[in-house]
Parts: C-alpha cells; sequence; structure tokens
C-alpha cells in the first residue's frame, strides 16, 4: 500500500493480514519476570485479534497500575466502542498514568463517534496536567468545538489554560468562528512565557495558516526559534501575498536547514499560485543552494528552481544535473525542468526512459506528463518493473480526460497489484467502469500478496453504487460476500462501505492470528523494558531505543525482522526533507512489506525529531516499513504507532538521501 503521508502525505506499507512470525526459539530478547502476567499477555492478544471482551477488561482492572494502564491503551486500540464504559471508569482511577491512558483511549474512540465530550469536558480541568492535556486533545479528535472546550477550560487555574488547550490548537481546525478562535488563542499563545507553549501556538497558525494570522506568521520568521521560524515560513506560503517574497528572502541565509527548506517550498507556492512572481535577486542564492552540502537543502533547492525557468544559468545547472547529478539529482533536475517547461527537458527525458536504473526511468514516465510526450509512456507501459508502469498509468490518468478511462481499464488487466490498486483508484473517483470490470479486477487480487486491489476494489464498488442504481443491489451483494473475506482489512473495508450505502453493518469478526495465549505470555516477557539497536546506514551508525513496553508487537515484528536480515540492503525509499525518512519496503517502491500486517499499537508517546514510527496506509496495516522523523510532527501523534527513537547518531539522519541503503540493522548485547 501506498506511503503518506504522511501532507505527509501518509506514510504506507502493502501486506496481508495474518501472523507475524512466531518468536524464535532461541529468543533474541531475554524473557522477564512481569506482574500480571496471565492479565497483560491477555489484553496483548485481545489487542492483536481487535476483540474486545468485557469480563477480561473488568478483571484487569484489578491488576495494578500498569495492567490497568495497559487495559486502558489496549480498549483503545480494539476500537469497540462497548469499551468506553471501561475507559470512564479508569478517569477516576488514584493513579495518574492510568487517568492519563483513559483521556488519551477516550480520545482514540471519540475519533470512531463514541459520545466522550461529556466526559472529557469533566477532565480537562483534572489535578495532573497532563491528563488535561490529553482530555482537550480527544476532544479535539472528537470534533468538539473549540469554544466550548475553552469554556470548560477557563475554570482550570490561569496558569493551566495554555499548557493544556496549545498542544492540541492546530487539531481545532473549523470553518468561520472555530477558525478565528483558533488564531485568536494561538496569538495569545504566543505572548505565553514557556518555550514549548509559544513553538505549539506557532505550530497551529503554520500548520493551519489562515489570513488573519498573517501578521504573526511575518513576525516569527525572525524568532529566535528554529522550528518556529521554519513553521512561520511554512504558513506564509500558503497564505502570504507578493510582498512576503522579500520577507522570505532573509531565511535563504538562515544558519539551520529546516527554516531554508520550508521557504524554499513556501516560494516556489507563492509563485506557482500565481502571487509573487519570480525574483531575479534570488537566483544567485539559489545557485548556491543547489550545491548545498547539506542533502536537504540542495534537494529542495532543485525542485524549488522549477518556478524560475525559463532561467537559462538555472535551466542549465539543471540540465547538467540530469546529465551527471547523483541519482535522486537526476530524478529532481528533470522533473524541474519539465515542470519549468524548458525546452532542453524533451530530449533529457527521451535519454532517461532508456536508463538500466527504474528509479530514473519512472522519473522519466512523470516528466512525459509535462510534455505528452506519448511516445516515451507508450514505451514504457510495458516496462518489466512495476513500478515504472504505474508511473505511466497515473501519468497518463493525469492527461487528457478523452483518454483517460481507456487507460483505466487497462490498467486493471495488469499483472502487478500496485497498478490494479492505482486503476482502481481512479474509479474510486471516476465511478465509470462497470461492476464486472470491477470485480475481475479485484478476483486477480486474491492471488496477490498485497491486498491493495481488493482494498481498493472494495471503495470503487461503493462509490459506483452511489451512481449506478441499477447496478446498487448487485454490488450490495459482492459487499456482503467481501464482508466474509479471510483478509481482515478487506472485511473490514466492505463492511464501512456498505454503512456509506445505508445497510445494516455486518459482524466482521476478528482478526485470525492463530497464535495461542502462550505466545502472548512470551511477547508481554520478552518486551518487559526498552531494547537497543544499532541501524548502520552507508552515513553511519543510528542507535534507536525501542520502546517496548508501550507496542510490544510492533517492537518484536521489528526485531524479529532485523534478526532475519530482513532490512539488510533495503533502500531509504522515501525521504521527504525536513520531515522523514523512510525505509523497510522490499519492492523499494513504498508499496511492500513482509507479507503479512500488524495491528496499530497507538500510545501517548510523541512525534518529536528522531522517533520512529510505523508506516501505514490505514490503520492496522503496519509490517516493516518504518519512518524517523527529522523535525516534530505533533500532527502524527496517535495516528501512527510510535516505536521507538534515536538516541545516537542523530547527525546521520540529516545525511540520508532518498534511494541510500540500510548495510544492516542489529540488537545490541543484553544489559547496553
Amino acid at each position: 500500500m501506498r506511503s503518506f503521508v504522511l501532507g505527509l502525505c501518509g506514510l504506507a506499507v502493502g501486506c496481508a493480514s495474518v501472523d507475524a512470525p512466531r518468536p524464535q526459539a532461541k529468543p533474541m530478547m531475554p524473557v522477564l519476570a512481569v506482574d500480571d502476567l496471565a492479565e497483560r499477555a491477555m489484553l496483548v492478544m485481545l489487542s492483536d485479534r481487535k476483540a474486545y471482551q468485557p469480563i477480561l477488561a473488568s478483571e484487569a482492572l484489578g491488576g495494578g497500575i500498569e495492567t490497568r494502564r495497559q487495559t486502558a491503551l489496549a480498549v483503545a486500540r480494539i476500537g469497540d466502542p462497548r469499551g468506553g464504559a471501561v475507559l470512564e471508569s479508569l478517569l477516576a482511577d488514584p493513579a495518574v498514568e492510568v487517568r492519563r491512558a483513559s483521556a488519551f483511549g477516550l480520545g482514540e474512540l471519540g475519533e470512531q463517534g463514541y459520545p466522550v465530550e461529556k466526559v472529557l469536558l469533566g477532565v480537562v480541568t483534572d489535578a495532573d496536567r497532563e491528563t488535561g492535556r490529553l482530555a482537550v486533545e480527544g476532544l479535539a479528535k472528537s470534533g468538539t468545538p473549540l469554544e466550548v472546550v475553552i469554556a470548560r477550560l477557563i475554570e482550570a487555574p490561569s496558569q493551566e489554560l495554555f499548557p493544556r488547550l496549545l498542544p492540541s490548537l492546530f487539531r481545532f481546525d473549523g470553518d468561520g468562528l472555530e477558525s478565528n478562535g483558533m488564531v485568536r488563542w494561538a496569538m495569545q499563545g504566543l505572548r505565553e512565557p514557556g518555550s514549548a507553549e509559544r513553538a505549539m501556538a506557532a505550530y497551529a497558525l503554520g500548520r493551519n495558516p489562515r489570513p488573519e494570522g498573517l501578521d504573526a506568521l511575518r513576525s516569527l520568521l525572525t524568532d529566535e526559534d528554529t522550528w518556529i521560524r521554519s513553521m512561520a515560513a511554512r504558513g506564509v506560503g500558503r497564505v502570504g501575498d507578493r510582498s512576503d517574497i522579500e520577507r522570505l528572502r532573509a531565511l535563504l541565509d538562515d544558519p539551520a536547514a529546516g527554516p531554508i527548506i520550508q521557504t524554499l517550498r513556501s516560494a516556489r507556492r507563492l509563485i506557482d499560485d500565481g502571487k509573487a512572481a519570480p525574483p531575479r535577486d534570488w537566483q544567485p542564492r539559489l545557485l548556491e543552494l543547489m550545491v548545498d552540502p547539506r542533502p536537504g537543502v540542495r534537494l529542495t533547492a532543485i525542485e524549488a528552481s522549477t518556478a524560475w525557468l525559463l532561467d537559462e544559468e538555472l535551466g542549465t545547472v539543471l540540465a547538467q544535473l540530469v546529465v551527471s547529478g547523483a541519482r535522486r539529482e537526476r530524478e529532481l533536475a528533470l522533473l524541474a525542468l519539465a515542470e519549468g517547461e524548458d525546452p532542453r527537458a524533451a530530449a533529457l527525458l527521451v535519454r532517461m526512459a532508456g536508463e538500466a536504473d527504474p528509479v530514473l526511468r519512472s522519473a522519466a514516465a512523470q516528466a512525459a506528463g509535462f510534455f505528452r510526450a506519448a511516445e516515451v509512456l507508450e514505451g514504457l507501459a510495458s516496462d518489466d518493473h512495476p513500478g515504472v508502469r504505474r508511473t505511466v498509468l497515473e501519468t497518463r490518468l493525469a492527461g487528457e480526460p478523452a483518454a483517460v478511462e481507456e487507460w483505466a481499464r487497462t490498467g486493471l488487466k495488469d499483472r502487478d497489484p500496485t497498478v490494479r490498486a492505482a486503476a482502481l483508484e481512479w474509479a474510486v473517483e471516476n465511478p465509470t467502469i462497470e461492476m464486472e470490470k470491477v470485480f475481475v479486477a479485484m478476483a486477480d487480487s486474491w492471488r496477490d500478496r498485497l491486498p491493495d486491489a481488493r482494498i481498493t476494489g472494495v471503495r470503487a464498488l461503493a462509490a459506483r453504487a452511489e451512481v449506478t442504481p441499477t447496478e446498487r443491489g448487485g454490488i450490495i451483494v459482492l459487499l456482503e460476500e467481501l464482508a466474509l473475506d479471510d483478509e481482515y482489512l478487506v472485511r473490514r473495508r466492505a463492511a464501512q462501505a456498505l454503512v456509506g450505502l445505508k445497510r445494516a453493518r455486518p459482524a466482521i469478526g476478528v482478526v485470525r492470528t492463530r497464535k495461542p495465549i502462550e505466545v502472548y505470555r512470551e511477547i508481554v516477557q520478552r518486551t518487559a523494558r526498552p531494547r537497543r539497536v544499532t541501524l548502520e546506514t552507508e552515513h553511519g551508525a543510528i542507535e534507536l531505543e525501542l520502546a517496548c513496553p508501550e507496542a510490544p508487537l510492533t517492537c518484536l515484528n521489528f526485531l524479529q525482522l532485523a534478526a532475519q536480515g530482513y532490512f539488510e540492503g533495503l533502500s531509504f525509499h522515501r525521504v521527504v526533507p525536513d520531515f522523514v525518512v523512510q525505509a523497510g519496503d522490499p519492492r523499494g517502491d513504498g508499496w511492500g512489506g513482509p507479507g503479512y500486517a500488524i495491528r496499530d499499537e497507538i500510545n501517548t508517546l510523541r512525534y518529536d525529531r528522531g522517533v520512529v514510527g510505523m508506516a501505514l496506509s490505514g490503520p492496522d496495516t503496519g509490517g516493516s516499513q518504518f519512518f524517523i522523523t527529522l523535525a516534530p510532527q505533533p500532527h502524527l501523534d496517535g495516528g501512527y504507532t510510535i516505536f521507538g527513537r534515536v538516541v545516537a547518531g542523530d547527525s546521520v539522519l540529516d545525511r540520508i538521501v532518498q534511494g541510500d541503503r540500510i548495510l544492516r540493522i542489529v540488537e545490541a548485547a543484553a544489559g547496553r
């Protein structure tokens, strides 16, 4: 499944929902004594199976503090609304750790429609600041209006208002009064003395910029905090005007990479949106940044340079990079020339279409779309590499409307599931392909290791049913059959589709893991404490501490894959400067995985710089792809499983370029 994006652009992994490998006979991790082992093992098993059992939850409530905390997290991960009563009862727990987990868990259920507003409003003023903060976060996730939350928060001591509100203020991203309120409170938060509060106020303004907050963003462009300058530059690029080009220019000389990267992106956006002309006085600095020793800065400058074309000197440098640059530079330079309509791009993309490297051929296919180079696309349409064929299809589907449907129909017949999934994704937005054709494409997917085509096909069928009354009945029958599929992810998607078509939600059952309770006891024992691994790259070693108690299934899966040598030689297939580096895909194109899925283990850890998370293409689709953040990313909190953090080798992160390889991942000796 395709990467995020994580705007992230969400983060992605292709996988089937079957068992992860059982723990090996020779343990990679020591077996440790664990309090309430039976209860803890049952909680992990139920989370893994997505199965809620009220009796077990009530029994776990009688355990120790950690067991009660894990009960709250397990209920949230299972996602059954019947667990809401358990979480509500745990909000009165005397242990602060348990109350925090319960407030967080209710926020997770609230995001799925469980009514949490009344109970969480009663928690925002909890004596514990962190519990109150998590309650505010949960209210924001569940759609509670900002003014309702503020009305309750102001009953807390005055010094508690902003520490509880500001970390989640960006989540109150409504329109009208909601938007104005977010901006107003963010600007008040900027006057707070605490650096953390100011940073989150700036994040709210930059993450969801509004015109009424533009002056505040402008003032933050010179802030002493690097992250605040970066977020200000990001926000100005979305709501600024032509005068902001001059303001942004100073940040091109910033000592830190983040503000430069965000400034380059924002300037390009202002130019592309027609709000400003490309300033000629930027060109000398752009040329310098295109050879900057920092990869993130250098590559972002190459990408942004398209806004300045046609510029003879810039175009010449880009053309030289296409021929003789490093691989990622060649890709981005060709795309910049093509998007900037530089005439040299036409000949260069023909040359790149003949490269042995499929990544470069894919870049040629993408560039061909800007020049409508039909012959190049035709030549690459039958490429041996599925990633190239998929790029050709995606390029064609973004082209002339008259021919698009025929290309989509052709894509449905491709032998690779990701190509079929791309065609089906088009059919979701353009439901013109008959039910039978969609289902035939899905039928081929039962032989695939990846369930992408089946899952996307369910969405395509549902979209077709909405606009074609004569096929609606037949599609509903198909969806009811798919709700019985062996693959849990397909069953869940089919059930969602049926609800969207005003049908009763079918019982989809639990994930069929086939692991006995003894295996879960062993998992709990082996993940009772953090573990360390060394991720060796071409640029040096990065030491990671794995948060095993917070994400036991995820950590053990990662450790087992590492012990098998799974990651050796795999590329960092996705690198977004000032955002994430991502790896763990054996296909190398963002769609691959180990052939199974693991369940999410969402927790209360936070995405600061150097945090390790699981890449997803939807809930419970993790497998082997993981990412490491290059800057704080609060919008990812509670959405992707955090299972580790960088504890040494942080500077290596900034040297990684898309396409670089992992040499190996090895676990540190016990006791380190």
